[in-house]
């Protein structure tokens, strides 16, 4: 199987799942774009073009803490998801200079981490990485 991946902003996601009847994160549905492993995972990437909100899936099977946190000169601000989309925790300047921190205690099962841009016109290169201490995970 061949996958393509495609980056859209939070509002082309919104118009596109308008136009096709699909449901959105905000009713249900959630569109990722990067499985992250709890292992200690990370991920390169970017917010562009400004507006951009990128949305990793971690699956973890056991109780523990999740700790994610970006890396790099671009200001970017960080949200935990539950499997439903309601948010968990949220942090902005948490890490290391302008990047987000944030450790959660979760039980087994799916979470995900949405990474937008602090300013609505801002643009860059970040990179995200992930940790889970406690019981089993998997991704």
């Amino acid at each position: 199987m061949r996958m393509i991946r495609i980056k859209l902003t939070s509002r082309q996601v919104a118009l596109l799942a308008g136009l096709l009847a699909l449901p959105t994160a905000m009713n249900g549905a959630i569109f990722y774009h990067y499985d992250l492993d709890p292992r200690n995972g990370s991920h390169s990437d970017a917010i562009d073009p400004a507006g951009e909100e990128d949305v990793y899936r971690i699956t973890v099977a056991g109780s523990g803490t999740l700790t994610v946190h970006s890396t790099g000169s671009t200001d970017v601000y960080g949200y935990l998801l539950s499997s439903s989309g309601s948010e968990l925790a949220s942090n902005d300047d948490g890490g290391q200079d302008r990047n987000f921190r944030i450790s959660h205690s979760v039980s087994a099962g799916t979470y995900y981490v949405r990474v937008r841009h602090f300013s609505t016109t801002g643009t860059g290169d970040y990179e995200i990485t992930s940790s889970f201490a406690g019981g089993s995970y998997y991704y």
